[in-house]
């Protein structure tokens, strides 16, 4: 897709930072791509990073889009975030981020804690993604921290560890590895 002189070619469209997107001998819009595609692991319900030249800072910037703002009817709305959006550049500049589409880097977000599946898989979500297998795929986890500091009672600890933790191999390994 990029080819040494810092140039991509997607379909009719070529991207570059100091050139923008041209299609053909047209010059469309200061350089914008979708860059990555986040996809949640278990919904399967997807968003879009969107990198682009800033039309006033002239400075790359980075940010998370839903697809129908990607599209024709909804670019219009991400020029108050600076990209290079007019009524005559819209539906080719949709055209060329939904053809970025397919190149860009795939991420799995997970937004869960302890045991899941992922693509058939046992794994196990701390602050990381742990499975037997090695995981090929781009996984990121994204969720609110647990507050794990020590509160109560030993005694009251060791209650609850008899009766929910005890006797289910799953649970005593997550406590083996967080007690480690």
């Amino acid at each position: 897709m990029r080819n040494e002189t810092g140039y991509f070619q997607i379909g009719p469209f070529t991207y570059s930072v100091e050139n923008g997107i041209t299609e053909g001998d047209t010059v469309c819009s200061l350089y914008a791509r979708v860059s990555s595609v986040f996809i949640d692991h278990t919904t399967m319900e997807q968003t879009y990073q969107l990198e682009f030249k800033h039309a006033v800072l002239n400075e790359i910037y980075k940010i998370k889009v839903e697809y129908s703002e990607l599209l024709t009817s909804g670019i219009s709305s991400l020029m108050r975030l600076g990209l290079d959006v007019t009524n005559s550049n819209k539906q080719s500049l949709s055209n060329a981020l939904l053809a970025s589409i397919p190149y860009a880097e795939v991420v799995f977000v997970v937004t869960s804690y302890g045991f899941n599946k992922f693509k058939g898989m046992q794994i196990f979500i701390t602050d990381k993604v742990l499975s037997k297998e090695p995981i090929k795929e781009l996984l990121v986890v994204q969720n609110n921290k647990y507050d794990l500091a020590p509160k109560g009672s030993l005694v009251d600890w060791l209650q609850m560890y008899e009766d929910y933790v005890k006797g289910y191999p799953p649970l005593e390994l997550a406590v083996v590895y967080m007690l480690t």
